[in-house]
């Protein structure tokens, strides 16, 4: 059996590189997680947009949402 590492006419094969996979992101966008799951709630994903009122007081982010730093 021949491994991926042997010689032939004098010219060294090299084995496959892997692809290389792409580095995960080291942070979380927030905002954009909120929004998500603001419309899988069937909620307006107005999570943090300056163009827009916070309606709806039953929402479980508003205080997040209005706390803007």
């Amino acid at each position: 059996m021949m491994s991926d590492d042997f010689f032939l006419s004098g010219i060294r094969r090299r084995p496959r590189h892997r692809r290389r996979r792409k580095r995960p992101q080291s942070f979380l966008d927030t905002t954009a997680m909120v929004r998500s799951l603001q419309r899988r709630e069937g909620r307006r994903d107005c999570f943090r947009r300056p163009e827009l009122e916070c309606t709806d007081p039953q929402c479980q982010w508003r205080d997040y949402c209005l706390n803007r730093d």
